[in-house]
């Protein structure tokens, strides 16, 4: 086991405790402390503000895509900035060393600066990228 000193105190290393699981009972549903015993489909269906929402698989899916969009087009637009509006060598490379660190389509990026005028408008910025869909996948 290894010791810690600190400020002329010695701390050993301790095993962690056992989680203990609980039913817990809230509004009429009853509720596991612990995540192996919950359902994986807890609450299929969900409400917010009036509207229903259904926690599907696609669902998932089209939120994830939506935030790799959204990941696509924010380092677009620092790219184009650093790049073109700024000169700024260093901080061009970093971005896309970062593209390059994310594993993201460099190609994707490519065309989302040079295929869109305005990166600054989201729905060109969104026709661009479905262009772009469109064309990689023939």
């Amino acid at each position: 086991m290894s010791t810690l000193l600190y400020r002329g105190h010695t701390y050993e290393h301790q095993p962690a405790a056992q989680k203990v699981c609980k039913q817990l009972s809230y509004r009429g549903q009853e509720y596991n402390t612990c995540t192996e015993h919950q359902p994986a489909d807890l609450h299929p269906h969900l409400s917010y503000r009036g509207i229903g929402y259904d926690k599907s698989l696609e669902a998932e899916e089209e939120c994830r895509l939506r935030n790799d969009r959204q990941s696509y087009f924010s380092l677009a637009r620092r790219i184009v900035r650093a790049q073109f509006q700024f000169a700024d060598e260093s901080r061009t490379q970093q971005l896309w060393q970062e593209v390059a660190d994310r594993g993201m389509d460099v190609d994707r990026i490519t065309y989302l600066m040079y295929g869109c005028q305005f990166q600054d408008d989201e729905t060109a910025m969104l026709i661009a990228d479905q262009e772009y869909q469109m064309k990689s996948h023939r």
